[in-house]
This record gives structure tokens, C-alpha cells and sequence, in this order.
């Protein structure tokens, strides 16, 4: 029995995006043409313009989908901290620890997000608006619980957590190993180091102390 066409066509959208997403991330959208994509992808040029039209088009496509694969994060977040009970630092240290194994696992998602705001200058509106507000203000009333402090003042706080972890996430771990003096050693000795540190930082930035050790697992 063939196929249905609309399983064939989605099935090669998907794969355009995943191309187009990679080299995106890597290239931005100046670095990356849509012969380039094509070929990533293993297909024609005329049938990657049939899908999405111009390189623009397709950009925005790729960035639309990024932001709902970013958006699982605090679906992520919310399904580990309702896990387990803890105390409120536990609670904020599982959140860094999921935030940073997230973020690694979605590196090409992060990165173009990151190269979208280099290349402009700001974000753009659907990434402000639509995931990075809607983030800002879950989070900072989620903290705001657990430290008996107004959401609004732990507005930057909050933002420049997720500064400090996104940078981490996206650095090769053999630049990681460099700085946290542990080349040589297993990744995940150096993956483990890093996340301790990022723990510790916003614990500590926070007010909720230092991360406990026993909880890294």
C-alpha cells in the first residue's frame, strides 16, 4: 500500500527544517542559502522553495519551531519538580540541573536563537513575547514562593540565570574541560563539574544557598 502524499510531505518538510535549523544555527541566515540547505538536506532547491518559498519564509518557519521545542523546557521543569517533594533549594537546584541538561540537548535550538539576537540586535518579537516573557514571569513567581521575595525584584535575577546557563549549554565541552581545568577527564566529569558550578552560582544569587551535593543525581 503507497504511502499517503501528505506523510511524504511532511516528512520532507521535516527534514528541511532539521537542515535548515543546523546550518541556520551555525551560519545565521546571511552564512546559509537555500542551495546550501538543499543539499544538507538531500533535496532539490526547487523543492525546498515549493515548501517554504524564499530563505526568509523558511527562517521564520525554523524559528517558530525552535520556540516550541524551547517551550517544552518548563514543561520539563514543571513534570521534574512535581517528581519529587523537596525543600525549596532542592527544588531551585533540580531546576538548574534540568535547565542546563536541556539546554545541551537542544544546543541548535539555543544557538539560533542566540545568533537571531546577535545578527539584529534584539529579539525578535515572537521570541520575546512568546517565550522568554511567558518564561520570565512563570519563573519569577515560582522563586518568588519559594524566597518570600516580590516577583519584580527577582525579574533580573531570574534573566541573568538564564544567561549564565545558556552560555555554558552552548560551549563544546572540550572549551568546558579548558576552563574548568579538567581536560583529560571523562565528559561527564567536566558536564558535572560545570552543572555543579551553575548551581551554586544561582543559589547563591538567589539566596537559597549552596547546592547540596546528594541532590546532583
Amino acid at each position: 500500500m503507497a504511502r499517503p502524499v501528505k506523510a511524504d510531505s511532511e516528512t520532507t518538510k521535516r527534514r528541511i527544517l532539521e537542515a535548515a535549523g543546523r546550518l541556520f544555527a551555525v551560519h545565521g541566515i546571511n552564512g546559509a542559502s537555500l542551495r546550501d540547505i538543499a543539499a544538507f538536506a538531500g533535496l532539490s532547491q526547487s523543492l525546498v522553495s515549493h515548501y517554504f518559498g524564499g530563505k526568509e519564509q523558511l527562517y521564520h518557519a525554523v524559528v517558530r519551531g525552535m520556540l516550541r521545542e524551547l517551550d517544552t523546557l518548563g514543561e520539563a521543569l514543571t513534570a521534574d519538580l512535581a517528581e519529587r517533594p523537596a525543600t525549596p533549594e532542592e527544588l531551585l537546584h533540580r531546576a538548574v540541573r534540568t535547565g542546563f541538561r536541556f539546554t545541551r540537548e537542544h544546543r541548535d535550538a539555543v544557538m539560533l536563537i542566540q545568533r537571531s539576537f546577535l545578527e539584529k540586535g534584539h529579539l525578535d518579537e515572537d521570541t520575546l513575547l512568546g517565550s522568554l516573557l511567558p518564561f520570565l514571569e512563570q519563573s519569577s513567581l515560582v522563586l518568588a514562593a519559594l524566597t518570600k521575595t516580590s516577583p519584580r525584584a527577582l525579574r533580573l535575577t531570574v534573566q541573568s540565570s538564564i544567561y549564565l546557563v545558556v552560555r555554558y549549554s552552548l560551549a563544546p565541552t572540550h572549551e568546558l574541560a579548558a576552563i574548568a581545568g579538567t581536560t583529560g577527564a571523562p565528559e561527564h566529569e567536566t558536564l558535572a563539574a560545570v552543572e555543579e558550578h551553575l548551581v551554586e552560582t544561582v543559589a547563591s544569587m538567589t539566596g537559597l544557598g549552596r547546592a547540596a551535593r546528594s541532590s546532583a543525581l
